[in-house]
């Protein structure tokens, strides 16, 4: 099955910490914007760019790169395959509660004003 450009930008805007939730893997939130992996603490996803920095390998990518390098614990020389069939089931969970991804996890911390 191919994928089009405009599909693949759609994959691309699913956030990685919706993914967690989905599939029950345990983060901690350090701060609004930082999720850290409870298991892997040197992986940390950088909510607002939804992208992720795995500092211990020096890994760093997008959903399907997380999919495929920590969920997965493949290699640079393995197939992304299996990696992309989990990310389009993610996007058929997704789409089939009707939710708008760009509003998906939204900064809804409130703003200050200090005197």
């Amino acid at each position: 099955m191919a994928i089009s450009k405009e599909e693949r930008a759609q994959l691309k805007l699913l956030p990685i910490r919706g993914y967690c939730d989905w599939k029950g893997i345990p983060y901690t939130t350090d701060t609004p914007t930082e999720l850290r992996m409870v298991d892997h603490d040197s992986l940390v996803v950088r909510t607002k760019l939804n992208r992720f920095v795995w500092n211990s390998t020096g890994v760093k990518g997008d959903l399907l790169d997380f999919i495929h390098y920590y969920e997965l614990g493949k290699s640079d020389g393995d197939s992304k395959g299996a990696a992309i069939k989990n990310q389009l089931a993610y996007a058929r969970f997704v789409k089939g509660e009707n939710i708008d991804v760009s509003k998906l996890y939204e900064d809804n911390t409130p703003r200050y004003r200090f005197d």
